[in-house]
């Protein structure tokens, strides 16, 4: 027994007074929490934006902290809105985002809403209609399911949406009970918050941190989000005994003796709610006592003490109560009084009653139908102690509630009804849990929600296998739909055994087109190396398929063309791509044309002698993009056509295609277009020299790959950062960093990359040993994929660096069908000419008459595409094999090379290569005095015959600053005074 003595506070006030709140408005032991959270909404006004994750335990305190922010944000003029997750799984997809949305519309005018729909967010109307509704905007559709550009473009939108929002008032977003959103949501709050830092909004998650486990896909976004740097982490504990006692003390109006605070904090741990719970029961108690002492029993636990206050409340009170229990922490008053077959007057009355116990509130005035239990705990309490049976009969009531009472929209409801039917179709009747099963994850499907169709899928797999129906057709298009779903998700292992599952049952229920569908996905999911593996399943689906199917029969021999590119069957790839197109042509379809085409393309790649083939499907493809409706696919037939320019080295045409490529992909923000066409304007910076910004830009193309390309997106980066430094001369301070990258044993670098550049650093040993290990029987651990044109570029040049002849003649003949091409790093750096490399490997075997040739060949392709970088360099590799030559006039033609290759390096500040060009000079000519170099010994010979620093610039077609700067290296290395002094020098050491 614990003892309570009686106040002066009167009983009435326990109701109004508010729970964990003191005088003053203060939160009872939440004081640095709050500060941190109001640290966060003041930041956000001035556009510092940040995530902030609130955890901790049922009852802790959590939303009532969030509440308190809301408060004070709004107070500071700020917009705080909510996003509620839904209890059960029967919540619409995004649902706290669609209530965000909705929010923040509704904060808005039509005139500020129209200024914020400006910002291309229309993708967005497929979650919020009524928006677009209210201000009669057609709005675009979100694009075609099953693409993660799609999707990510979704998610722009969102975060625009909102940004621009919060450019009118800044934002504050809370995000409720995150432990039970959907993994679509999650998604887009990890999208969303890597994106705030610059933004007037602050984002506030509250989630129980008990409830996140293994199989909780909030653990992976709480790791996600960790890794945001502009991320708090607060965790709410229990109160201290003396906050307990303060807590009590507010809610009963009384002063309670200390054993009686003292048990009550042992029991409860100091959880606010706990806490709250045993208070009031006190304070019930209290009312009813006319004595100033009395006693009560401390409950054991939250969920008795909840259990005491329900048993004041009627039968009637608790069996509704029960009801809406099972249809979640929110709840439509509609739904439960078709449930109780009572009217809706009556069923808000006992709903009146149990708002008066403090159990459930009326949401919203505005909509008298919405309720919601005050605490998550008490509809828990209430839902456990229903029976199983009991349990799966109201899940089928409110499921036929649901469609009854939303009969001419039931769209907007179907995850919940699914959610009630499926827990319920152990009763019977699944054929229509089933039916509606369908129809959810469709609409998942078609609003980009791809997790929560895979979980719709899922359910009437568990549903059909249930009823003994496992190898049912409709079986079979779910494990399709998952598998396929699951690509743009980036789960591969599991796209991979549901297509195969998928393929099973196809094949089981012969239905040839499933199994195309299926055959084609899986060309999608595999590498290069492992395409091989998909065409036998790719020519089982010929057999099935009729021959009248044509437009299924293109699509599949399209994929073929594909899948055979691996295997190394460039004949049958040829043949089998030019007969996809053929039927193409007969379905009379762009789309289906442009797919063939586009497979075609791909299964050419990396064999040089396609090129003008290849080349002549892209014309055609750039033709069908004005024809082709969808904006995504547009992209993709100019996409292919630039890599075949690049390859080509067309940049003329390359150039006039890049700009409509890279303007369609930012303005329909198609994420991995605008990342790609980002990636290729790099790549022609980087050829023409063009540095000013670029290191920057590269940094900024990163970032943004790591949403839609994640994988892609740091190899990029680090072959365009390699090729950057090279051009600039910066390789060569990396020696001592590489030696340390080196000497570890599990260095993930590339491994081609990481020997050119201990080649560039002089690291030749080390060098040498990685040559070795990738020229193995005839450079064949250099796999043929899209790199295998980097890796032999590579190779090549390390090899001339190591001087390893019999490597070269291998080297030379797999790079020959390159000649007439350039080389590069797939689509992020293009190196130039391949005919150099070509040149340099024809001069190590002794091949002088093939050396110039190319040589000849790659200066005037790289002058042809202004590769300016690459021409300096490849000047000055000619200049070195000429120089060589017992030929006057080839001595003639080097000089001049080092010479035009000197003003490319001087123009576009390639300090390691003007280097390499000073030595070059000095190397076998005679000992120059006072270390001089040859090109201040050139400078030297024109001054001392009177020549100014401008007929020097003039003779020797360098820049004036460039003389300047020999002149005082002259004066200072010879120590003369004065040009005059300089002249009587030459004169003395014989410069004539």
């Amino acid at each position: 027994m614990a003892h309570v003595t009686d106040s002066d506070a009167q009983p009435d006030a326990v109701s109004v007074v508010a729970p964990a709140l003191v005088s003053g408005g203060n939160l009872i032991g939440r004081c640095e929490a709050l500060k941190q959270l109001h640290a966060a909404a003041e930041k956000a006004i001035d556009g510092h934006g940040s995530l902030v994750l609130i955890s901790g335990e049922p009852g802790i305190g959590k939303t009532r902290v969030a509440e308190e922010v809301a408060r004070h944000a709004e107070d500071r003029g700020l917009l705080a809105l909510w996003g509620r997750c839904f209890e059960q799984p029967g919540a619409p997809p995004y649902w706290p985002w669609v209530q965000l949305l909705r929010e923040c519309a509704n904060a808005h005018s039509d005139d500020q809403l129209r200024t914020v729909l400006k910002s291309g967010t229309d993708v967005i109307a497929a979650l919020t209609p009524e928006i677009y509704g209210r201000l009669g905007i057609d709005p675009v559709a979100v694009g075609e399911a099953g693409t993660a550009d799609n999707r990510h473009r979704l998610f722009d939108a969102i975060a625009r949406f909102f940004n621009a929002a919060a450019a009118n008032v800044p934002l504050v977003l809370l995000l409720d009970d995150l432990h039970w959103a959907d993994a679509s949501s999650l998604n887009l709050l990890e999208f969303f918050a890597k994106g705030l830092r610059s933004e007037r909004i602050c984002v506030v998650c509250l989630y129980r941190d008990v409830e996140v486990t293994r199989q909780s896909p909030l653990l992976s976004t709480l790791g996600e989000l960790a890794r945001i740097p502009n991320t708090v982490r607060l965790r709410l504990t229990g109160l201290s005994h003396e906050e307990t006692t303060e807590l009590t003390a507010a809610i009963t109006g009384l002063r309670l003796q200390q054993d009686v605070t003292r048990s009550i904090y042992e029991q409860t741990d100091g959880n606010p709610f706990f806490v709250s719970e045993i208070a009031k029961l006190i304070a019930d108690v209290h009312v009813s006592t006319t004595g100033p002492v009395y006693a009560i029993d401390v409950p054991d636990s939250v969920r008795e003490a909840i259990g005491r206050r329900l048993d004041t409340l009627s039968t009637e009170t608790n069996d509704l109560l029960a009801a809406a229990a099972v249809l979640g922490r929110d709840f439509d008053a509609r739904v439960i009084a078709h449930v109780m077959s009572c009217p809706l007057g009556d069923c808000l009355q006992v709903l009146g009653n149990a708002a008066a116990a403090g159990i459930v509130q009326a949401m919203n005035d505005d909509a008298p139908t919405a309720w919601r239990f005050n605490h998550a705990l008490m509809r828990e309490t209430l839902y456990e102690e229903i029976t199983t049976l009991e349990r799966l009969q109201l899940h089928r009531r409110i499921a036929d509630a649901i469609v009854a009472i939303h009969v001419d929209g039931v769209d907007t409801v179907l995850s919940e009804v699914v959610h009630h039917m499926c827990e319920a179709s152990v009763l019977g009747n699944y054929e229509t849990a089933v039916e509606y099963t369908l129809l959810a994850a469709e609409r998942a499907e078609r609003l980009l929600a791809y997790e929560e169709a895979c979980r719709h899928f899922t359910k009437l797999i568990d549903v059909m296998t249930a009823n003994s129906l496992a190898d049912h057709p409709q079986v079979a298009h779910a494990y399709f739909r998952i598998g396929y779903l699951a690509i743009p998700l980036g789960r591969m292992e599991d796209s991979f055994d549901y297509l195969m599952r998928a393929v099973r049952l196809a094949r089981l229920n012969k239905d040839a087109r499933l199994f195309a569908r299926v055959a084609s996905a899986m060309v999608q999911l595999t590498s290069d190396s492992s395409q091989a593996h998909t065409a036998p399943l790719l020519e089982e689906a010929l057999q099935m398929l009729p021959q009248k199917d044509i437009r299924h029969r293109a699509i599949v021999l399209a994929h073929l063309a594909f899948a055979l590119r691996a295997g190394d069957r460039q004949e049958r790839v040829h043949a089998t791509g030019e007969q996809a197109i053929e039927l193409a042509r007969e379905t009379g379809k762009a789309d289906v044309l442009a797919i063939a085409l586009r497979f075609a393309i791909m299964g050419l790649r990396g064999d040089p002698s396609t090129i003008d083939q290849r080349l002549e499907y892209g014309r055609e493809l750039v033709t069908l993009a004005d024809v082709i409706d969808d904006i995504g696919e547009r992209s993709e037939c100019w996409y292919w056509q630039l890599l075949n320019l690049l390859e080509a080295g067309r940049m003329d045409e390359f150039d006039a295609l890049l700009e409509p490529f890279l303007r369609n992909a930012e303005q329909y923000h198609l994420l991995h277009h605008s990342y790609a066409a980002n990636v290729l304007s790099i790549a022609r910076s980087l050829m023409q020299g063009q540095w000013s910004g670029l290191e920057k830009r590269i940094e900024n193309v990163r970032l943004r790959g790591q949403k839609p390309r994640p994988r892609d997106a740091e190899g990029v980066y680090g072959a365009q950062m390699f090729q950057l430094n090279r051009d600039l001369g910066r390789l060569r301070t990396m020696a001592p960093l590489m030696r340390k990258i080196v000497a570890e044993p599990e260095s993930r670098l590339w491994a081609p990359g990481t020997m050119l550049i201990c080649c560039e650093v002089g690291m030749l040993d080390e060098a040498r040993r990685r040559f070795e290990e990738l020229a193995r029987d005839g450079f064949a651990a250099v796999p043929r994929d899209d790199m295998w044109i980097t890796c032999i570029v590579f190779c090549a040049e390390t090899c001339v660096m190591i001087k390893d002849l019999e490597r070269a003649k291998t080297l030379y003949r797999l790079l020959l069908p390159y000649a007439e091409q350039t080389a590069g790093h797939a689509q992020a750096v293009c190196f130039g000419s391949a005919a150099a490399y070509l040149a340099m490997l024809a001069e190590l075997i002794g091949k002088p008459d093939a050396a110039r040739s190319h040589y000849e060949y790659a200066i005037g392709k790289n002058r042809e595409m202004s590769a300016w970088p690459a021409l300096a360099r490849h000047q000055v590799h000619y200049a070195k094999f000429l120089l060589a030559s017992e030929s006057q006039e080839d001595h003639n033609s080097g000089r001049q090379l080092l010479i035009d290759a000197e003003q490319l390096a001087a123009r576009f500040d390639m300090r390691g290569l003007a280097a390499d060009i000073d030595a070059l000079r000095a190397t076998g000519s005679a000992s120059l005095p006072d270390d001089l170099t040859a090109r201040e010994a050139e400078v030297l010979k024109l001054l001392a015959i009177g020549r100014s620093n401008k007929d020097i610039a003039k003779v020797l077609t360098i820049s004036l600053s460039t003389v300047a700067t020999h002149v005082r290296n002259i004066l200072s290395k010879t120590g003369c005074a004065n040009r005059t002094e300089a002249a009587a020098y030459a004169m003395q050491h014989d410069f004539d």
